[in-house]
């Protein structure tokens, strides 16, 4: 086959940092929320297993998107949600641009490069 993997180039991984204070602190104030509607699995001991699976597994997801596909990012939690949706769209547009590229090259019959 000659085109790309479309799914790699269209869906980069993008992994939020923030300090277990910050996850807690962030769980109490959504908890206490007005605009909170359902009751979620969100208490202070359920943050503490969800952060402890996140750091037993995000290594190897991480290696995976690294090595398989290219395309993990790590961005700063803490920063605003604005900051975040730039960047994440800045992202994507890169990723875009580059499978664009490709299958420009590639329909005219060139080498094209995959990063």
């Amino acid at each position: 086959s000659s085109g790309i993997n479309a799914e790699w180039q269209l869906r980069p991984g993008i992994e939020l940092t923030l300090s277990a204070k910050e996850v807690h602190w962030r769980g109490t104030a959504d908890r206490h929320s007005p605009e909170r509607t359902l009751p979620l699995h969100d208490s202070a001991p359920i943050l503490d297993v969800r952060l402890s699976s996140y750091k037993r597994n995000i290594d190897v997801v991480r290696s995976h998107y690294q090595k398989e596909h290219r395309n993990w990012y790590i961005l700063e939690g803490n920063r605003s949600k604005w900051w975040l949706n730039d960047r994440c769209a800045q992202l994507m547009n890169e990723q875009l641009t580059t499978a664009q590229h490709y299958l420009e090259k590639r329909t005219v019959g060139e080498a094209a490069s995959i990063f």
